[in-house]
Parts: structure tokens; sequence; C-alpha cells
């Protein structure tokens, strides 16, 4: 998807953060909830892109990070 977007530098980025240990594995810390929001993140963003619509694919990527992160940050602790 993101060689669609033919940028080099955005694709660099992109395929960084993948590799990231909490991009990884952050979804295990979410119910099936957030994974059916995140799932409808990713499509919203693929469509987005798709329409070349850079204004809408920014907001949610921005949208689906905050939450992201609020996820991870306020996840109960497994012990």
């Amino acid at each position: 998807m993101l060689r669609c977007a033919a940028s080099p530098r955005l694709y660099g980025i992109a395929a960084n953060l993948a590799r990231a240990p909490m991009m990884r594995g952050s979804f295990q810390l979410y119910d099936s909830r957030q994974l059916g929001r995140g799932l409808q993140d990713h499509r919203e963003l693929a469509h987005a892109i798709a329409l070349r619509d850079a204004a809408a694919a920014r907001a949610v990527m921005e949208a689906h990070l905050r939450l992201s992160y609020l996820a991870v940050t306020t996840a109960p602790t497994q012990g």
C-alpha cells in the first residue's frame, strides 16, 4: 500500500515503524473492541490513500496514533 503513495521517504518511515517492538507487540494489549477499531482505522487510511486524500489520511492516522497510544499507556499491567 505504501508503495502506491510513490514516496520513498514515507515508505522508509513506515517500514521502520513497523519493525519497532512497540508497534509489533502492542496489539496484544488490546481488547476485541480496540482491535476492531484499529482494523477500521487501517481500512479508512487505505481508502484515503487510494483516493489520494492527504488531509483525510493524515486525520485518520493522527487519531489512530493517539488512540493507540492511549490504549497502550492505560492498559492494565500483566503480572
